[in-house]
């Protein structure tokens, strides 16, 4: 898994006792680590497993332009789609909140499944929802 470094602002784990795997933001940050992101959860995961990721973007001190968080809803929309994610955005309330929603909204124009979320077990709920109902859809 990455555990980003110095270079990144991010760590790359899984939930204990899941298979929620948990984006994690602190310090700085920049844009251009989105792509970084993408890579590592398309080399941690496949197509068929459809994915639950949660974006944990509480202690992340990068405020994304209104710009870059349509950039960030295009790509993580397109790759969620293609890869069948379930993505969950935990931000703080205040901007950070709002700029995940507009990533949330543009995934989703996207065709991805994504919401923001500031209650931390709130969205791992919702992400176990999806895990419930892949399961149940390999069952079958």
């Amino acid at each position: 898994m990455a555990d980003g470094g110095s270079s990144m602002a991010f760590t790359i784990t899984s939930l204990r006792g899941t298979t929620i795997l948990v984006v994690r933001g602190e310090g700085k940050g920049h844009v251009g680590e989105s792509e970084q992101i993408l890579d590592e959860l398309r080399r941690l995961t496949s197509p068929e497993d459809g994915a639950s990721v949660l974006f944990d973007i509480r202690a992340l001190e990068y405020l994304p332009s209104p710009a870059e968080a349509r950039y960030i809803g295009e790509r993580y929309g397109d790759v969620g789609a293609a890869w069948g994610w379930r993505m969950a955005h935990l931000a703080p309330p205040g901007a950070q909140f709002g700029i995940a929603r507009t990533v949330e909204i543009v995934s989703g124009l996207r065709g991805a499944s994504a919401r923001v979320f500031s209650d931390e077990t709130e969205a791992i709920a919702w992400l176990r929802e999806g895990e419930r109902g892949a399961a149940e859809r390999k069952s079958s």
